[in-house]
This record gives structure tokens, sequence and C-alpha cells, in this order.
């Protein structure tokens, strides 16, 4: 975000947007992390009766309905695992 020019409007737009969509937390006393209502909505979540995945990559975590993360496994598995899907993507 730091590499945004100052002088590209546009993309101090965008990163005033995405900025503004993230949300800081903090895990409660019993470890827990508050969801709000918001958030689940934006990530299609809301209202959910299923388990919710939360999967760390990197520096940031990723929610995702339990029925939604098992179908990115089986995307996952039918490209190959990890390794296979590396050798879809184009080399630069």
């Amino acid at each position: 975000m730091e590499k945004v020019p100052m002088g590209n409007r546009a993309a101090q737009i965008q990163k005033a947007l995405f900025a503004a969509k993230t949300v800081k937390f903090r895990f409660d006393g019993q470890g827990r992390l508050p969801l709000n209502e918001p958030l689940l909505r934006h990530a299609g979540l809301a209202g959910q009766k299923d388990e919710l995945v939360l999967v760390r990559m990197g520096n940031q975590l990723n929610l995702y309905s339990k029925p939604r993360w098992e179908e990115l496994n089986q995307v996952e598995e039918d490209l190959g695992g990890f390794l296979g899907l590396l050798d879809t993507i184009e080399s630069p």
C-alpha cells in the first residue's frame, strides 16, 4: 500500500476504499474472534448455519463457510494439489 504513488489520484482513491473496508479485531478474553454483522454480510456469511473455517495466509485471515472451504479443497485437489497449481501459473 505504501508503494501507491501519491500523484496517482485513482490509485489513492482505490487505496482509501480498500482501507475503509478493513477491520481490526482483538481476540476476546476467551480467545474468540468477534465478527460483526456487516463483515459477515460483506463476506456472504450472514445468517450461516454451517460451521465457519478460519484460514491464516501469511498476515491475513480468511473466513469461509464450511461448504465453500470444502469446495475450494476439492478444486485444489482436482488441480493436483498446491504444486500442481503452481505448474498452471505462467512464469513472468
